[in-house]
C-alpha cells in the first residue's frame, strides 16, 4: 500500500512539474525555460543560476539578432562619419604613425633578438620594406624628373613664341628656365638659344 501511495504522489508530482515546465531536460536535468530560451534547474546538483542557451531559431532570438545587427550598423556608421570628418592629411598622419609604431617594433626584436625565430623574421620584413622604400623612391624620383621635364618644355614653347614678339622677355624666360631646371633637355635648349642670342 505504501509502495502504491508513493507511486501516485510521483505520478502526481511529475505531472505537475511536466504542466508547470514544458519541454525537454538536457543531459543534466535542467528543463527549457520558454521565458529566456535557455535551461532552467532545481536542486542541489546544478545551480539554479546556471543557464545554458542553445542554437535557436525562435522569433525572439531572430529579433535579438536583428537587434544587434541594426546596433553592429549604427556603430559601423558613426565610425565611419567620424572616419570621413577627418582630413585626408589627418588619416595619412595615423596611417604613417601606425607604420612607425610597427617599424619601430620591428627594428627592436631585430637588434634584441637576432637569432630568435622572430628577430629573424624581423630582419626579412625590415629588409623588405626598405627594398620597396628604395624602389619607391626611385620611382617617384623619375616621376618628379619627368614632371620637371614637362614643365620645362612648356615654358621653353611660351619662351620661344616671346622671342618673336618681344625678345627682351623671351631672353628673361629663357634665363629662367636654365636656372630653375638645371637638369632638363629644355634646359640645355635654352641655353644653346640663349647663346645664340
Amino acid at each position: 500500500m505504501k509502495q502504491i501511495s508513493l507511486l501516485i504522489l510521483l505520478m502526481v508530482t511529475s505531472q505537475r512539474d511536466g504542466f508547470a515546465h514544458s519541454g525537454g531536460l538536457d543531459a543534466f536535468g535542467g528543463h527549457n525555460d520558454r521565458k529566456n530560451g535557455g535551461y532552467h534547474y532545481h536542486g542541489s546538483s546544478r545551480s539554479s543560476s546556471y543557464s545554458y542557451t542553445p542554437p535557436s531559431t525562435t522569433a525572439r532570438t531572430t529579433a535579438r539578432t536583428a537587434s544587434r545587427r541594426t546596433t553592429s550598423s549604427l556603430s559601423t556608421a558613426r565610425r565611419d562619419a567620424r572616419s570621413s570628418a577627418r582630413t585626408p592629411d589627418e588619416r595619412a598622419s595615423e596611417a604613417f604613425d601606425a607604420i612607425g609604431e610597427a617599424m619601430a617594433t620591428l627594428h627592436y626584436l631585430a637588434d634584441h633578438h637576432p637569432e630568435t625565430p622572430v628577430g629573424k623574421e624581423a630582419k626579412q620584413v625590415i629588409f623588405r620594406v626598405n627594398a620597396c622604400n628604395d624602389e619607391w623612391e626611385a620611382m617617384q624620383h623619375e616621376r618628379d624628373h619627368e614632371e620637371q621635364e614637362l614643365k620645362a618644355e612648356n615654358k621653353l614653347r611660351l619662351a620661344k613664341s616671346m622671342l618673336k614678339q618681344k625678345p627682351s622677355i623671351g631672353e628673361k624666360w629663357l634665363t629662367d628656365i636654365v636656372e630653375q631646371f638645371p637638369n632638363t633637355s629644355a634646359a640645355k635648349e635654352a641655353q644653346e638659344l640663349l647663346d645664340q642670342l
